[in-house]
């Protein structure tokens, strides 16, 4: 079961959602290398409403992961480019709504926090962390939000927060992000 799969999963006991899965808060995956294939895609709605029944189908991505992967900076653009485009598509075609929940994985959910907050503060989140974020300019999406209590809060889980990330732990050469191959040891 992939990472969205799994996330719909989750949320499926919460009943008062509304479920738009939507591919622009995906994983990020450092660019491919050659000759070794693509990424694979997020699971669409259709599939997703197959194991979760309250997901919306008829709401198609707002925006789609290159399957090539992504440097750093357009993980940033992507998130950017997301939330400029899904906020507003939101807002337009469904009716009173009060919160909008985002899930993803570390990388994903940093680059989103830094574009809605617009600061580039150093952020680490963890398994099921959580961080809440209240909406203070209506006439942007980027830069218009502001942390309601701590970044990544994880005290609500019973071992507290764990497995943290953050994007400090990207080791770049070249401006790249370096990749290591570990190559089976033949006897």
């Amino acid at each position: 079961m992939n990472t969205v799969c799994r996330l719909v999963v989750m949320l499926a006991p919460h009943s008062s959602l509304n479920r738009l899965p939507d591919a622009g808060v995906g994983e990020w995956y450092t660019p491919v290398i050659s000759n070794t294939g693509l990424h694979p895609r997020p699971t669409n709605a259709t599939a997703l409403k197959a194991i979760v029944p309250t997901v919306d189908d008829s709401w198609s991505s707002t925006w789609y992961v290159s399957r090539n992967g992504e440097t750093v900076d357009e993980l940033y653009a992507r998130t950017r480019g997301f939330l400029g485009a899904f906020v507003p598509r939101l807002e337009s075609t469904t009716e009173g709504h009060e919160r909008i929940l985002l899930v993803g994985h570390a990388a994903s959910a940093i680059a989103l926090v830094h574009s809605l907050v617009g600061d580039n503060m150093p952020l680490r989140v963890g398994c099921a962390t959580v961080s809440v974020l209240d909406r203070t300019k209506d006439d942007d999406v980027l830069a218009a939000w502001t942390p309601v209590g701590d970044l990544a809060m994880g005290d609500f889980l019973s071992g507290g927060v764990q497995r943290d990330w953050g994007m400090e732990d990207v080791q770049l050469q070249g401006g790249e992000v370096r990749v290591s191959i570990l190559h089976p040891i033949n006897h």
